[in-house]
C-alpha cells in the first residue's frame, strides 16, 4: 500500500481574505459610531450639569438677597428692587445676557454692580412677580430664568 501525503495549504485564500477584511472593516465602523455616540452623550452630560449649577448658584444668589429683606418692589418685570431694613437698597435686573445685583442708599442704579451669571451661560427671559401679603399669607417673588433653554422657576416668601 502506497500512502500519500497530500500537503494541506493553510494560508487564506484572496476570496477569505477579502472577506475577513469586509467583516473587520463593518465591526470597526460599529465601533467608531459606539465610540462617537458616547463622546457627545459625556459632553451634553457634563454641559447640562454645568447649566444645573448655574442655575443653582443664581438661585441661591437671590435667596440671599431676599433673606432680610423687609419688603420688595418690582420696577419693570425683570428688575426687582429688594428694601433692606437698614435703608439699603438691592437691585437685582437682566438684560437679557445676565443677571446683575447692585446695592445703593437711594435709587437703584446700574453702575457698581456684580454680575451673577458666568458668561458661557446666558442667561434670558428673567421674570419677577410680586405677590402681596393678603389672607393670612406674606409677600413673595416668583422668580423665572432660563439658562441656554433651561427653565428655572421659583417662589420665594418674605418673613
Amino acid at each position: 500500500m502506497i500512502t500519500e501525503h497530500k500537503k494541506h495549504n493553510r494560508a487564506f485564500t484572496l476570496i477569505e481574505a477579502v472577506i475577513y477584511i469586509a467583516l473587520f472593516g463593518i465591526l470597526m465602523s460599529g465601533v467608531i459610531v459606539a465610540t462617537d455616540q458616547l463622546i457627545q452623550g459625556s459632553h451634553r452630560n457634563e454641559q447640562s450639569i454645568s447649566i444645573q449649577e448655574e442655575g443653582t448658584f443664581i438661585i441661591r444668589k437671590i435667596n440671599w438677597a431676599l433673606s432680610s429683606a423687609s419688603s420688595v418692589s418690582s420696577l419693570k418685570e425683570n428688575t426687582l428692587v429688594i428694601h433692606m431694613p437698614d435703608g439699603i437698597l438691592r437691585t437685582i435686573w437682566g438684560d437679557g445676557s445676565g443677571i446683575y445685583i447692585s446695592k445703593s442708599n437711594n435709587i437703584p442704579v446700574v453702575t457698581n454692580s456684580t454680575v451673577l451669571n458666568a458668561s458661557a451661560f446666558p442667561v434670558s427671559s428673567l421674570f419677577f412677580v410680586v405677590s402681596p401679603a393678603s389672607s393670612g399669607k406674606p409677600a413673595g417673588v416668583s422668580v423665572s430664568f432660563s439658562i441656554l433653554g433651561r427653565a428655572f422657576i421659583f417662589k420665594r416668601y418674605l418673613r
